[in-house]
């Protein structure tokens, strides 16, 4: 993705500095700071290059105060948690997911984006024990959520995609151990 982004070098690392509310992107051998912006996030995490030469970062836009006694989820605590995509040029941001109605999310901590080959992003809200898949206009087109019980859901911390031809093992016994 170097391409898409002419301002910085392949290998340049982007960063999140998630109790400063700060992403910057960092050449690793001589640690210059080549770009840098704080907010409009909040405790943001995970932040990604994208191929169209912007950026995106999961926004907690929330603190750990938000979770109860025990990390449960605080369910009057607002619906805020959004994807965040940033123009490193012109320092412009606007809200990539979770503004609509339909994509309300939550999550505190650990939350994970990932943009899909058709522009959409893969979503993984923690505390709500859900992932999801967007299209590129922002559509839930699949959403599982994991269920402990009619009460209650289980953290999920990834979630990955895998191209159907990943599957195709004709053989998935593991080989006999020689000792």
């Amino acid at each position: 993705m170097a391409a898409s982004f002419p301002e910085f070098e392949a290998g340049d690392l982007l960063l999140s500095m998630r109790k400063l509310n700060l992403v910057m992107v960092v050449n690793p051998a001589t640690r210059q700071i080549k770009w840098r912006q704080t907010g409009p996030w909040l405790r943001q995490h995970d932040p990604e290059f994208n191929s169209d030469g912007t950026l995106t970062v999961f926004n907690n836009n929330a603190y750990r105060t938000s979770l109860l006694q025990g990390d449960k989820s605080d369910p009057a605590a607002p619906r805020t948690t959004n994807i965040v995509r940033i123009n490193p040029r012109t320092r412009e941001t606007q809200v990539a997911f979770g503004e609509r109605p339909g994509q309300e999310l939550f999550s505190v901590i650990r939350g994970k984006h990932e943009v899909t080959n058709d522009g959409g992003f893969l979503i993984t809200e923690v505390e709500a024990g859900r992932v999801i898949e967007t299209d590129a206009t922002g559509k839930i087109f699949w959403e599982y959520v994991n269920r402990y019980d009619a009460e209650n859901v289980a953290e999920l911390t990834e979630a990955r995609l895998y191209p159907k031809e990943y599957f195709n093992v004709i053989d998935w016994s593991c080989p006999p151990n020689k000792e």
